[in-house]
């Protein structure tokens, strides 16, 4: 069997494997229990962005009480900080959802030959990540998603594109009403870029089709999560997985793990396991940021 045989079949199998682990792990998310981009053809990849080295903290690292927010791509990250970081006692309650956005659910057009409409996988995160930050008194919560909003939409009889101001105006108020609901819990927030993802078997033909492998799309969002973390510097901070998981553009193999992201799009467990090793020190500088509800709220009269 070739190599690119060998890869495929691993990435199948991987397709298969996440589905079936997926649907066991979508009632413990519900709960609030531990929860366990092919590039454009005419894309140039953009340069490998390395992470600024955070110092390591002074004494005895402090133990995390994490919560996952996001969709299933930060839901296979979760599942990394679960296994690497219980090791040394830290904790994560699931938020992360497959098919999660942070937009109201809507027509995306995104099939080659037809509208279809986007799922609706966490239509009350809202409510429900602030919750399970309280009841896991959360020092920081780990957001990873977009896949889901970088499409162009279809709400209440108008087309709304992505990268447009109406666009940009939208998922900036959300992400502030994000970063918000943590903060009013005491939980700092840690805002994860996007790494560049693949589509399998798949060209790319036209970018609103498929619009979390188109780059420009993917770096437009992480910008907006940056200004985003600007307008909240005490309460959230960018932390720059793309820069780590997609050196120079997309890639399936890194630091010797190999498939990395088996389907193009998910973690495999031995990459999560990676991305978290490598995130879990910048979640404690993060986490830092946190200050008890007490401290900021009102004195009693």
């Amino acid at each position: 069997m070739t190599r690119a045989a060998q890869r495929r079949s691993r990435r199948i199998r991987f397709g298969i494997s996440l589905a079936v682990t997926s649907a066991l792990t979508l009632a413990a998310v519900a709960l609030g229990t531990n929860a366990t981009a092919l590039l454009r053809s005419d894309s140039r990849p953009t340069p490998r962005v390395v992470a600024d080295p955070i110092p390591p903290l002074a004494g005895n690292p402090p133990t995390l009480r994490m919560v996952s927010a996001g969709d299933s791509v930060g839901l296979t990250v979760a599942e990394g900080l679960r296994r690497v970081g219980g090791l040394q006692g830290d904790t994560i309650m699931g938020g992360a959802f497959l098919g999660c956005g942070l937009e109201p659910a809507g027509q995306t057009f995104f099939r080659p030959d037809r509208l279809d409409v986007a799922p609706d996988g966490c239509p009350d995160w809202q409510d429900h990540w602030p919750t399970i930050a309280a009841e896991a008194h959360a020092n920081v919560a780990v957001f990873l998603g977009g896949t889901w909003d970088m499409f162009d939409r279809y709400i209440n009889g108008q087309w709304l594109d992505f990268d447009t101001p109406a666009s940009d105006q939208l998922l900036s108020s959300l992400l502030d009403t994000m970063i918000d609901g943590f903060a009013r819990q005491g939980t700092a927030v840690a805002l994860l870029t996007m790494p560049y993802q693949s589509s399998i078997g798949q060209e790319v033909q036209v970018p609103v089709y498929r619009s979390s492998v188109d780059i420009p799309r993917v770096n437009h969002w992480n910008a907006l999560l940056r200004a985003a973390a600007a307008r909240h510097p005490t309460e959230a901070e960018v932390i720059d997985l793309n820069g780590f998981a997609s050196p120079g553009g997309y890639t399936d193999s890194l630091d010797g793990v190999d498939p990395f992201r088996g389907d193009g799009t998910h973690f495999t467990d031995a990459g999560a396991d990676l991305v978290a090793t490598w995130l879990l020190p910048r979640l404690e500088q993060v986490a830092t940021l946190a200050a008890p509800i007490a401290a900021t709220a009102p004195a009693p009269a």
